[in-house]
Parts: structure tokens; sequence; C-alpha cells
């Protein structure tokens, strides 16, 4: 019997209330983003939704009409911006998801 030992994620509980707000309420996030041995930027979304699997929490967003996809854990800061975000009336985040993991 093999067993995954689960290291859970810190999400940053003010993080996680502004990106659950943008998304609920449709409306342009900004964040700042800490990738994998890149330095920290600031990003400007158009929330879809959030997604979890295996422990880990990611925002689906989009910038320009481009696909993207972020690791709430490495959010450092987040605030919800006045501007409606640009996205569609009804988002099938099973099938986001899906297509981005492929």
């Amino acid at each position: 019997l093999l067993s995954r030992r689960s290291n859970p994620e810190i999400i940053d509980a003010s993080v996680l209330r502004a990106v659950r707000l943008a998304v609920l309420q449709g409306r342009k996030l900004r964040f700042d983003y800490a990738s994998a041995q890149k330095p920290v930027r600031s990003h400007e979304v158009d929330p879809l939704g959030l997604v979890t699997v295996r422990d880990r929490t990611y925002l689906l967003a989009t910038v320009d009409g481009a696909d993207r996809t972020y690791r709430l854990s490495r959010m450092s800061a987040a605030t919800v911006l006045d501007a409606a975000a640009d996205r569609p009336a009804e988002v099938d985040l099973d099938a986001l998801w899906a297509e981005r993991a492929a």
C-alpha cells in the first residue's frame, strides 16, 4: 500500500477573500505572484473561477482573452478592482480545467 503525504498549501486569508470576491462579483483582480524561480510580479486578470485539485487551489482567469492559471498559494497580495471582468456569462469550470490540465 502506497500513500502520498499531503502538504497543505498555505493561502493568505486576505488573498483568498479578494479572489473569491472578484470571482463572485465578476470584477477584475490585481495580485502579486511569485512563480517558480521568478521574481514577484503584479498581474491584472479577468477571473473565471476557482478550482481545487489534489489539495492545490487555482484561479482560472484570462488576460487579454488568453487563458491563465495561477496557484493561490503563490499570491502574496490581491485587490479587487472596480472594473468589470471580461468573461462569459456562464463558465464551465470542469471543462476549463480539463482543457488546461491536458
